[in-house]
């Protein structure tokens, strides 16, 4: 598993378990203060803005060459709008480990963005 979090106009993905935050943000239990990588008690949502702000986030995973997959935009009581979004390695694509994006926004409203990679979750189904 990999894992890093950067909020809005970062990019950073990673290929070891890290997490690549600010100091400000690993004050208390950061790990289990973000949405889970699969939906968990969330409701389909429609939102185009919040869908651009979170492309907008990760604006070159296409340009580095990696397959975009599903997308999945629900809504959560805790977390508010969640963003999720699949990409594979291009040598890798059929059958290989899922790598997940993670977009919402934090407390005070700024745009957070978790990228995890390799981790066993099942894809995004193509809706």
């Amino acid at each position: 598993m990999s894992v890093a979090c950067a909020p809005h106009g970062f990019y950073a993905v990673v290929i070891f378990a890290v997490v690549s935050c600010t100091g400000a943000e690993m004050q208390g239990d950061f790990i289990s203060d973000m949405p889970p990588l699969s939906p968990e008690g969330e409701v389909g949502a429609e939102d185009k803005e919040f869908e651009q702000l979170c492309f907008a986030a990760v604006p070159d995973i296409k340009e580095r060459g990696l397959i975009v997959g599903a997308t999945s935009l629900t809504l959560s009581e805790r977390w508010g709008l969640v963003f999720r979004l699949d990409y594979f390695l291009p040598e890798i694509a059929d059958g290989g480990p899922v790598n997940r994006v993670v977009c919402w926004r934090d407390n005070d409203g700024t745009v957070m963005t978790l990228f995890d990679g390799g981790d066993e979750v099942e894809p995004l189904p193509h809706l």
